[in-house]
């Protein structure tokens, strides 16, 4: 299955938010929400429009970031979804701002994972091996709920550790096809075709660079923490976390 770019953005781009909200209100229901924590925090926050492609909004979040998350990036799509990218440098740490500001707006959210399996078993790991542990993660959120215990339905395999899980949660979706579920493997029971699939049924296209920054919604939108360096913040080039 081709990835978002093909994975070249990886770990930006291996999970993904949606708000199935505008673009616009979206970016206000989070400054509504996150500025007094960041003033708190002694910084402020800047605005600023990025214009497309994808992959030039994508840059504007680097460095990437630990522990802290400095830049957070909201880009329309060609339907009525927002996505959700940040800078963290485990990758694009969505679980807060879909949970809050989707609660806020009173619309439906979506989390995706999409993470090819790299590691294998825990021996792989104990001998220095260098990779990622696969995911493969469909989270769809009620309209107004808080948090994600409140999954409309959930769909989940990984490698945790060394260990492939899978797991549901929730009432089927009408689109489901819930054979593939009875795979003897487990990575087989929600491979991204089917990640795909059950997204293109709720109109988001998670793959396609063309789903994003349409001609008609050209600019994406860049939040940053600004203030006084916290000497814990650790900037991480991308190519370095690719490597490692």
């Amino acid at each position: 299955m081709k990835l978002l770019l093909d994975d070249r953005y990886a770990p930006i781009t291996s999970r993904i938010g949606f708000f199935e909200a505008d673009h616009e209100r979206t970016v206000q229901e989070f400054l509504a929400w996150y500025t007094p924590l960041a003033e708190g925090w002694g910084d402020t926050l800047a605005r600023r429009e990025i214009a497309g492609p994808l992959p030039h909004a994508l840059e504007a979040l680097l460095p990437l970031t630990i522990p802290d998350i400095k830049r957070f990036l909201f880009v329309p799509t060609a339907d009525k979804w927002t996505a959700h990218f940040n800078s963290s440098r485990l990758g694009s740490d969505v679980v807060g701002p879909l949970d809050v500001v989707g609660f806020r707006l009173g619309c439906r959210t979506l989390r995706i994972s999409a993470i090819p399996d790299s590691l294998g078993t825990k021996t792989d790991r104990m001998k220095g091996s260098r990779g990622r542990y696969g995911s493969s993660i469909f989270d769809l959120g009620a309209a107004g709920s808080y948090n994600q215990n409140q999954s409309v339905r959930s769909i989940c395999a990984m490698n945790d550790g060394g260990r492939w899980s899978f797991d549901t949660y929730g009432t089927p979706l009408p689109f489901e096809e819930p054979e593939a579920y009875k795979a003897r493997r487990k990575p087989d029971r929600f491979p991204f075709e089917l990640l795909d699939k059950y997204c293109r049924a709720l109109g988001i296209r998670p793959f396609d660079e063309d789903f994003y920054l349409p001609p008609e919604h050209p600019t994406a939108t860049l939040i940053e923490r600004v203030g006084p360096r916290d000497p814990r913040d650790k900037e991480f080039p991308l190519a370095e976390v690719q490597a490692e």
